[in-house]
Order: structure tokens, then sequence, then C-alpha cells
């Protein structure tokens, strides 16, 4: 009988990554002892960046032989101080932003899916959990209305509307249909009359594109053997349209510059014309 030191390698496989701990606990051996430490809800990326040293759940459950000595506190307070970092997800959207898709199919969709147009709106946001109405029309002129709750932090996304904020190549988010999706590639693209950067992901038959700093859905490819589905953003409220390729400060610029060119030379034609009128009359007087 006596205090000893045992030294506990726990390697825990967590989805995509692997988190080791070497623990030291002080205990006095009387029998047989068994430890289980229990940490769920890690980060899902590798590259997760400004992470917060914080528990989101832990549980310990220790069964000895004999009494529970003081010394287990000491291992409590190291995991708390020291436990895993969480990645925070982003919600990138606000109530009230909305997009509109164009949608293409080939082929025999299954039923529910001959979808060739579709619309999206935020109406409410409560921490990760947002509700949207969605719009559908369908090939034969229907429509149809549905609410729908999302969970980014559980993965509960619906067809994939809306994705955790500012992910970066090789971040992962949770997807309850996908199951762990992993972001490939980070790029610039043109949607909606505008330049925006965008995130990508292939997943069951699909490839995705999100907007980046918003989350939002902005184009999806799903390819099967025996239909196809292509659907795109066509109109939103979420980014402002670029011009003739120019950004609106510098459009709004060019047309303030010239309606100002247009009346200076209004102003001096009208001047010219006035002096004009007057040695004419000078003339006539003489």
């Amino acid at each position: 009988m006596g205090v000893k030191i045992f030294f506990w390698r726990v390697r825990v496989l967590y989805r995509v990554i692997f988190l080791e701990l070497f623990i030291a606990i002080p205990f006095e051996v009387h029998g047989r002892g068994y430890l289980r430490v229990i940490v769920p809800n890690l980060c899902h990326s590798a590259k997760c960046k400004g992470l917060k040293p914080k528990i989101n759940e832990i549980g310990i459950v220790l069964f000895m032989g004999r009494q529970l000595f003081p010394s287990i506190l000491l291992l409590i307070v190291l995991l708390v101080t020291v436990g895993p970092a969480f990645c925070d997800i982003s919600v990138g959207v606000e109530i009230g932003d909305w997009i509109e898709y164009n949608v293409v199919f080939t082929g025999t969709p299954p039923e529910g899916h001959e979808v060739t147009w579709a619309r999206s709106e935020v109406v409410d946001i409560q921490g990760k959990v947002l509700r949207l109405n969605i719009t559908t029309e369908f090939s034969d002129g229907t429509l149809f209305n549905e609410s729908i709750t999302l969970n980014l932090e559980t993965g509960q996304l619906g067809d994939d509307f809306i994705i955790p904020a500012n992910l970066n190549d090789g971040d992962t988010f949770s997807d309850n249909f996908h199951g762990i999706v992993e972001i490939t590639s980070v790029e610039e693209r043109s949607y909606v009359g505008a330049t925006r950067t965008v995130v990508s992901a292939n997943a069951t038959g699909s490839t995705y594109y999100w907007d980046k700093i918003t989350g939002v859905l902005v184009e999806g490819i799903s390819q099967f053997s025996d239909y196809s589905i292509h659907s795109i953003a066509d109109n939103t409220n979420l980014w402002e349209q670029q011009t003739s390729g120019l950004q609106p400060v510098i459009l709004y610029l060019l047309l303030i510059a010239g309606g100002v060119i247009i009346v200076s030379a209004a102003v001096l034609f009208a001047r010219r014309r006035k002096k004009q009128e007057a040695k004419s009359n000078r003339y006539l007087i003489h």
C-alpha cells in the first residue's frame, strides 16, 4: 500500500484528429482502478485559429476498490485548466438575408427534386440555430413554402443551404447527411454580378460552393447515374452587384463626376450665349 504515480497516455481518435494527453495521476492503490475520461465536441478542424481554452463537457468516472482521495481533485483542475480547445462556429448571416437560385435538372430525379427555382430567407437566429423560409418552384409551376431549422453546431444543415462562415482550406464541419465535410479549395468566383471568395467541398456525388464570408450556398452540382441537378445563385441582398465590372463606390463617383461636368458645361454655354446676345444688342443700338 502507499501512494504511487501512474502515468496514463490517452490517445483519442475523434473524427479526423488525434488528441494525446499524458496525465500523472497520484492515488493509493487498493485493488483494481478504472479511469474513464470523456472529452467530446473536439474541434473539427486541424487548422483552427484563435482557439480559446474552454470546457464544453467533460465527464470523469473513477471506480476504485476503496475510498476516493482528494488527489483526484488535482486531476479535475488539470483537465479544466488545460482542456482541449474548441473552434467557435461563426454565423455569417443576419435576419432578413435572402438568396434565390435557378435550378436545372436532367434525366429523372427523385420525386420532389424536379425543382426549377428556389428562394431561401433567414427569418430568425438564436445562437447557432437558424430558421429559414424556403420557397420552391417545381417544373409543373407549383410553389411550395416551408419553414426549416438549421443548427450549425449539430450539423443539421438541410440541403447545405448555410454552413459556418469563414472556413478555410482543410477546415471541416459536421453534416448530418454527409458526415464530416472537408473544405477542399478557396477561390474567387463570380456570382450575382460580383466577384466573391468561395469555399468548396465534395460530398456524396455533389460539389458545393459557399460564399466564404456568409457561409451561404451559391452553387451546387449533383451528378448521378440517372439524373443531374445544377443550382446557382441568381439574386440576393447579401452583397451589391458590380456594374460593368466596377465597384459600386467607383461607379457612383463616376456618375457624380459626369453630372458635375454636364452641369458645368451647361452653365458655360449659357454664359457664352448671354455674352453673345449682349454684344449683338450693342451693335443694334449703334
